[in-house]
């Protein structure tokens, strides 16, 4: 009896190594990682989604602007993805408001607070206060988010566009406050996607 369960220890050992260990879904070390996107043309008053690097088995995404000339004091920004192969693990700010304005903007995402679920929908915002009349002069930061993988596959990775409904208002756009009126920007599509290599 003794060994037929070494035996079967042995078996499972084998078994479990053919098969790279726990390998299901899991966004393990195993997981390859990699983003393609194309980078805007010249031009002025652009955000896009470009790399961000990789570390640690995660997949960065950076939300750049460009030489935004239309004051704005607020954005609220909806980032779609596919939640089949790609999880949103982290978010961190690039803090563009905070250098137009005396007061500490209010920011929010739905990442760092565990509401995204697997909506497939990322969602950040950040307002100063009315009047703030922020610009970008250059490329800059506007946010990172942070991707794990959960399943092999290629997820694209863009902005959702805003609805034009006062009413019920979704999608990506930088505001003047206190109206929450659109600024007129260009969110280009860079053809961002994820790839994972399971």
């Amino acid at each position: 009896m003794m060994g037929t369960r070494v035996l079967l220890c042995f078996v499972l050992a084998l078994t479990l190594a053919s098969c790279g260990g726990d390998r299901g879904g899991t966004g393990g070390s195993d997981a390859g990682i990699a983003m393609t996107f194309t980078p805007p043309g010249p031009g002025q008053d652009l955000l896009w989604i470009a790399d961000g690097g990789r570390a640690g088995g995660l997949q960065f995404a950076d939300v750049l602007v460009r030489d935004v000339t239309l004051p704005f004091d607020a954005y609220q920004i909806e980032i779609t993805f596919d939640p089949l192969v790609l999880a949103a693990a982290g978010f961190s700010s690039g803090h563009i408001l905070d250098a137009c304005s005396q007061q500490v903007p209010l920011e929010a995402d739905n990442i760092t607070n565990g509401q995204i679920g697997s909506s497939g929908r990322a969602v950040f915002s950040a307002a100063a206060p009315a009047g703030t009349g922020c610009t970008v002069a250059g490329t800059r930061l506007l946010a990172r988010i942070a991707f794990s993988p959960l399943g092999g596959g290629e997820s694209a990775v863009r902005f959702l566009a805003y609805n034009d409904d006062p009413g019920a208002p979704e999608g990506s756009r930088l505001l003047s406050l206190p109206d929450a009126l659109p600024v007129p920007v260009e969110f280009f599509d860079s053809a961002a996607v994820i790839s994972v290599d399971m």
